[in-house]
């Protein structure tokens, strides 16, 4: 699968109106002219410069201003972007339904999840009646039917997706819910806890099967492919290779300096791949405990890590700005992708392995090839932490959240390296929305058209290498209309 190099962004941004219409007083467009002659905007290589330019213009024209700004370079994509007012909350977690049509998302406003039709951009469900505090953690059933939330408030629940009801109450835990995970069957559901211990339960019947006990809070947890096995990382230095069916220890992996805050299986089953504040990751037999490989190179904290789908190769995540791939069999470090500009915190590869996707708290995702170690495609747009980032089962989509509040999904256009960004929607509350759009720089003059019927509602501009462009005209963008720029 093929995709894009790094973008030329064409920004347009734009204020939710509460006013109504579009602005016909003479004396509000000069208004809104004297600010963007008065404001200049230095074009930086990132939309972030545009946004934090416009949070600074008084309200009023905030609400209202259209404007467009060019980066500095040689690249031939644009995006759209809308701005609407109010803050997002947290973003912790989301997930895929496995056909791609759903996505689940978990935030810390009014302690629910939503339920998020990906193909329509219908209103999203809440799942509503439970969780007393943040949810921290979600996941999917692998027949999308149910999902699994876990909180704050020491519980996990289970929810019925098409009745978006709450089917069974998962309570044991006396502290925080961190981390969880569904069996490949789905029979039974893995949760773990900041009350140094992870928990297996009967995912139909809700009953407690198994307490498994760390000397520390449990980071993260993981299902071999299989179901035989679970995984457990733990503040205590160490992961744990449990027996699903009895909840016995099998392994336990000693060797981290510090709190292990990542872990997975190999496609396989045969390996563990485990990450760590000590800077390492390090590779383990699942029948010995063996220690197999230390993969050593990154100078600070790791975050995140990831198995390829074909178990050759391995990703990490560190605070050092890097993501690493790393050679399974041998240990050696294959590429050092750099890029970011602030912590990995989320990664994942695309379904086929040829590229992976990175998040980081510099508000950005990246994709990047595999096989040369080159960003294909710079996310922008997200004014916080991007905590969590997922390819859809085909590759063809990309979900990422954000600590700004807010769910970006994009999608591959057809017949192009590029993508483009579908939908945008605030993880539980309005944050910001954007609708990036593939464009050619071969010609300079673009307009603004609405989605569903074409109709011009902006007029155009010439465009330039860089700087503020000046004001089109002001329109009023509802919540659910989809804008494109076209070629006029």
């Amino acid at each position: 699968m093929n995709y894009s190099k790094r973008p030329l962004m064409l920004v347009v941004l734009a204020g939710s109106m509460v006013t109504g219409s579009f602005i016909h007083s003479m004396e509000q467009k000069h208004l809104l002219g004297q600010a963007a002659q008065q404001e200049k905007v230095e074009a930086e290589n990132s939309t972030q410069s545009m946004l934090r330019y416009l949070s600074d213009l008084p309200p009023q024209i905030l609400k209202t201003i259209i404007s467009l700004a060019l980066e500095s370079s040689l690249s031939y994509n644009f995006i759209c972007s809308r701005l609407l007012q109010g803050e997002g909350n947290p973003f912790y977690s989301l997930d895929y339904s496995p056909d791609g049509a759903t996505v689940l998302m978990g935030s810390d406003e009014e302690n629910s999840a939503r339920l998020w039709n990906s193909n329509t951009g219908e209103k999203p469900q809440e799942l509503w009646g439970g969780h007393t505090a943040k949810i921290t953690s979600v996941a999917f059933s692998s027949d999308g039917t149910r999902a699994l939330t876990g909180s704050w408030d020491t519980t996990a629940r289970l929810w019925d997706v098409k009745k978006t009801e709450s089917l069974r109450l998962l309570k044991g835990h006396t502290d925080s819910i961190w981390s969880l995970a569904f069996s490949p069957d789905s029979t039974t559901v893995l949760t773990g806890s900041w009350d140094n211990t992870a928990r297996l339960w009967n995912a139909t019947t809700g009953e407690e099967l198994h307490v498994l006990d760390h000397k520390a809070p449990i980071r993260a947890v993981a299902y071999s492919p299989d179901g035989a096995y679970v995984l457990t990382g733990s503040a205590d230095d160490t992961a744990g290779v449990w027996n699903a069916k009895t909840g016995k220890r099998l392994h336990l992996l000693e060797g981290h300096t510090s709190w292990v805050t990542s872990v997975a299986f190999s496609p396989d089953g045969t390996k563990v791949l485990t990450g760590s504040l000590d800077t390492t990751a390090r590779l383990w037999d699942v029948k010995t405990g063996q220690q197999l490989q230390v993969l050593l190179g990154h100078t600070d904290r790791i975050w995140s890590v990831a198995y390829s789908p074909d178990g050759t190769t391995v990703l990490t995540g560190s605070e050092d700005y890097t993501p690493r791939l790393w050679d399974t069999n041998t240990g050696s470090l294959l590429k050092e992708l750099h890029g970011h500009t602030a912590r990995i915190d989320s990664l994942a590869y695309s379904p086929d392995g040829s590229a992976v996707l990175t998040g980081s708290s510099d508000m950005t995702a990246r994709l990047w090839d595999t096989s040369t170690g080159k960003q294909l495609y710079l996310f922008e747009g997200h004014v916080s932490s991007v905590k969590s980032v997922k390819f859809s089962a085909d590759g063809t989509r990309i979900l990422i959240g954000s600590n700004d509040g807010t769910l970006s999904l994009w999608s591959r256009i057809a017949g192009s390296r590029s993508w483009r960004e579908t939908r945008r929607e605030p993880a539980l509350k309005l944050g910001m929305k954007y609708y990036p759009i593939l464009m050619d720089n071969a010609r300079k003059t673009y307009t603004l058209t609405r989605n569903s019927n074409a109709e011009n509602i902006s007029s155009s501009c010439t465009g330039k290498k860089s700087g503020v462009l000046g004001l089109s005209q002001a329109i009023n963008l509802d919540d659910d209309s989809q804008y494109e720029c076209s070629i006029q």
